[in-house]
């Protein structure tokens, strides 16, 4: 069974942690993975802004960071660890409305993309962003049909 932890630390944006968690799972058995760990922060602009220069020395927010364990110095320790993935609500809620979207719908295109990235996708070429994107399409909307 997978173990999802969701740790919500902003409060500007309202999460439905339970669909968060489903989601995620629906995301990984459809890639065969049942008994992995995968932990989401959800934080504010300030806070993934200082994620971001921390991590990829980048001096703003962005809107998700995803960080497979099996990438790190000791990844190969506890295999059972997939990664973590931060998702800024604040930026979520601003593309949503530019989209005319719910932000939930933002948020949990984010976690999918977090996720895919965790399993080994990239989207740093044209072949591998459109892989990256039908993807998230085709669980986005198996999500919804749910």
């Amino acid at each position: 069974m997978n173990k999802i932890k969701i740790k919500n630390q902003q409060k500007k944006t309202r999460v439905n942690r339970p669909g968060l968690e489903k989601l995620a799972d629906m995301v990984l058995r459809r890639h065969g993975v049942d008994d992995t760990e995968v932990s989401v922060i959800l934080v504010d602009d300030r806070s993934m802004r200082v994620y971001n220069k921390r991590y990829l020395h980048k001096d703003r927010p962005t809107d998700v960071l995803a960080f497979r364990m099996a990438d790190g110095k000791f990844g190969d320790l506890h295999p059972e660890l997939l990664g973590d993935i931060i998702i800024s609500t604040e930026t979520a809620r601003r593309q949503a409305g530019l989209l005319g979207l719910a932000p939930r719908d933002e948020i949990a295109l984010y976690l999918v993309h977090g996720l895919l990235h965790l399993l080994g996708y990239t989207d740093t070429t044209q072949a591998g962003f459109r892989r990256m994107d039908n993807k998230q399409k085709e669980l986005l909307e198996a999500y919804a049909s749910t």
